[in-house]
């Protein structure tokens, strides 16, 4: 079956404004349906990338793709709808309310859930039906769950398991 591209980071630059980068040319395909990890240490710019492919953030340079159209090209209404309908950032505790699917969910991010409990069963079925899904933790147990894992280290991504979607 043929899947579709939902966000595409090509070759993203983001600086910490101290006059260093805390991405180095990143450049991340997430197709439909995949369930991706992101495992960096502390510090290692895992919540900016996540903050960059959900429109939260500009990258310094390079391009952010949503559905093969450039962000940023997009009009402000447009764009924030993306945000809020299309594309769910989580920072912290799951909350119940944001998980109820609203039928042109695209993605969700995830940002540092501590342990397998807290990715609900909501989240697994939404990728089940195609949503993709990223989470981004520091813990190796967490990235565990997904079958496609990336470390980020040095502001570089690496490509460390090459897995299929999620059964």
């Amino acid at each position: 079956m043929l899947r579709n591209t939902v966000l595409e980071a090509r070759d993203i630059w983001k600086g910490n404004g101290r006059q260093s980068w805390v991405l180095h040319g990143i450049r991340l395909e997430i197709m439909e349906g995949d369930f991706i990890a992101i495992l960096g240490g502390p510090a290692a710019g895992k919540t900016t990338l996540l903050k960059v492919l959900s429109f939260r953030d500009a990258p310094d340079q390079g391009a952010v793709y949503f559905e093969g159209r450039l962000v940023g090209r997009t009009g402000a209404r447009e764009l924030e709808q993306m945000c809020s309908e299309r594309v769910w950032f989580i920072d912290g505790g799951l909350e119940k309310e944001k998980i109820q699917p609203n039928g042109r969910l695209a993605a969700v991010l995830l940002d540092e859930p501590e342990r397998e409990h807290e990715l609900p069963k909501q989240i697994r079925d939404l990728n089940r039906a195609g949503v993709a899904v990223v989470l981004a933790t520091r813990n190796p147990e967490v990235a565990s769950l997904a079958p496609l894992i990336y470390k980020l280290n040095d502001g570089k991504l690496e490509k460390l398991t090459d897995g299929e979607k999620m059964e």
